[in-house]
């Protein structure tokens, strides 16, 4: 189902609000969030559980730089809005998706009429 899939460039303010974990990425570390907030330039944010399970549909990507702008305290997660590079999530092809149901449609069109001829 990736190829249904395409990777969207925002801004952090662009991130739709159903994108409820976001991935933190800075030179080789990362940070999975599990809910965080914007406020006056800093995005604050909790640490989720190692055994979250990530999906598609539900999560985003920032990436930072320089790393030393990701302060960790504990569970709580802050980087300024400024630092953050680029935010980006995998949203829905609807041409692609459209395109593939009709192929799909074809081919069990096709079964039916062999299948009851």
């Amino acid at each position: 189902m990736m190829g249904c899939y395409s990777l969207k460039s925002v801004p952090v303010s662009g991130i739709p609000a159903e994108r409820q974990i976001l991935i933190v990425h800075a030179d080789d570390n990362f940070w999975t969030l599990d809910s965080y907030s914007v406020s006056e330039g800093i995005l604050t944010g909790h640490i989720a559980p190692g055994d979250l399970k990530v999906k598609t549909g539900k999560s985003a990507h920032l990436y930072v730089a320089p790393s030393t702008a990701v302060k960790v305290e504990g569970e709580t997660v802050t980087v300024p809005t400024a630092n953050i590079a680029k935010a980006d999530y995998m949203a829905i092809k609807m041409e692609d998706t459209l395109g593939f149901g009709a192929i799909w449609a074809g081919v069990l069109f096709t079964l039916f009429l062999f299948i009851f001829s």
